[in-house]
């Protein structure tokens, strides 16, 4: 198996950033579980992660702690420069 190319904080930067081109906003919880399944839709086309950090259980559901650790202010979930979350994955 290789290794996935992305981390989850690229992969979440990518959701984000997409949702904002939308109009939409996400809180923490919707973007987490935006990630599990985009971690299970990738894995289930192609048998290998799309990003290499655990996804854990949590009592409000799924979560990747990179993520949550990084976006636990409101305001972390604003979309980041295009400079900064690089090609489209």
């Amino acid at each position: 198996m290789t290794q996935p190319a992305l981390s989850a904080l690229q992969v979440a930067d990518y959701i984000i950033a997409r949702a904002a081109e939308d109009g939409e906003t996400l809180e923490l919880p919707k973007l987490q579980a935006l990630l599990y399944f985009s971690q299970a839709c990738h894995l289930a086309i192609t048998g290998q992660p799309l990003f290499a950090d655990p996804i854990l259980a949590g009592p409000d559901g799924p979560f990747v702690e990179s993520v949550a650790r990084r976006d636990a202010a409101p305001a972390a979930l604003e979309p980041p420069p295009v400079a900064e979350t690089g090609a489209r994955p």
